[in-house]
């Protein structure tokens, strides 16, 4: 077994539970969450954009409404690198991206494949699952298992088939609202896969509050 390698730490609901999961055909893995606590002092989750053809500091800062320091600030490397098309960059106070949640960490791991067992990507998520198991997957995607590691734990993992082949510089866990993240496989063949999932990912996002 290789060392597993963080992916980036996205902040979710305390005491969190998995409510739906789904990745579709063009590589992409969303997840939604259900809140079992309530939230109070939430402080702003960091979120990211993605770089144009063309872009430049001015067209980020205009489409992302943020300011061109805050920009550099949060991406200092800006001012010594060209920028790349597909690149992800840091986004502050963006009406668009703005993203409230509480100071719990839901991880993304990547582990490298190795003979007949291919590399794997999974998202640990505060609250124990309703029940474990295991969902046969299909095309590039072997497998997808809803663990427990721990008592207070979900895992979502995906295990793609031998020979599969993923940079984990490319793999980012990204909110994108309250109660949702995503993460792109980027690099997938075409058609490689079809969807696959569990649960509403329509779903209203529920407040649940409790009395003091």
């Amino acid at each position: 077994m290789h060392q597993a390698d963080p992916l980036l730490a996205a902040r979710a609901q305390p005491a969190t539970t998995l409510a739906a999961w789904r990745i579709s055909s063009d590589g992409v893995l969303e997840l939604r969450t259900s809140p079992l606590a309530p939230n109070r002092n939430l402080p702003p989750l960091e979120t990211f954009g993605v770089v144009r053809f063309g872009d430049n500091l001015v067209k980020l800062a205009q489409r992302y409404k943020v300011s061109i320091q805050d920009l550099v600030r949060l991406n200092p490397w800006v001012l010594a690198a060209r920028l790349v098309e597909g690149e992800q960059i840091r986004v502050s106070g963006a009406s668009a991206l703005s993203i409230s949640a509480p100071p719990i960490s839901l991880q993304a791991f990547f582990e490298p494949g190795q003979g007949n067992t291919g590399p794997m990507v999974w998202v640990d998520l505060p609250g124990a699952p309703s029940r474990t198991r295991s969902i046969r997957g299909n095309g590039i995607v072997r497998e997808v298992r809803i663990g427990k590691p721990d008592p207070k734990t979900t895992r979502l993992v995906i295990e793609f088939q031998p020979g599969t082949r993923l940079d984990p510089r490319r793999l980012r866990l990204v909110g994108t609202a309250r109660d949702r993240w995503k993460l792109e496989f980027q690099g997938l063949p075409s058609g490689s896969l079809r969807p696959i999932g569990e649960g509403d990912m329509n779903a209203s996002y529920m407040n649940v509050s409790y009395a003091p």
